[in-house]
């Protein structure tokens, strides 16, 4: 829930607190269906839990890194390119 909570924060004169029931619901769902099919894939319950955790905070730390090294050069006078970084991400 912190990514959605981190949201409402950051445009809070824009959205109101009852506003975020749909995209906790829709994580929720989107988690649970992620963490069945890998549970149907493996038949490991705590596996496929970690499995689905991991990546639930991968997809939301994406935009996190994005920016953090969009900001520094790393290569040299030109900035990190995205598709690099989904690449390097997966």
């Amino acid at each position: 829930m912190a990514p959605v909570l981190s949201l409402f924060a950051a445009n809070q004169g824009h959205v109101e607190l009852a506003d975020l029931g749909l995209p906790w619901a829709l994580a929720l769902c989107l988690l649970g269906a992620c963490w069945g099919t890998i549970y149907w894939l493996n038949r490991g319950l705590q596996r496929s839990a970690v499995i689905a955790s991991a990546g639930a905070a991968l997809f939301f730390l994406f935009g996190r890194a994005w920016v953090l090294l969009e900001s520094r050069d790393l290569l040299g006078e030109r900035p990190v390119e995205e598709g690099l970084l989904i690449v390097a991400w997966a």
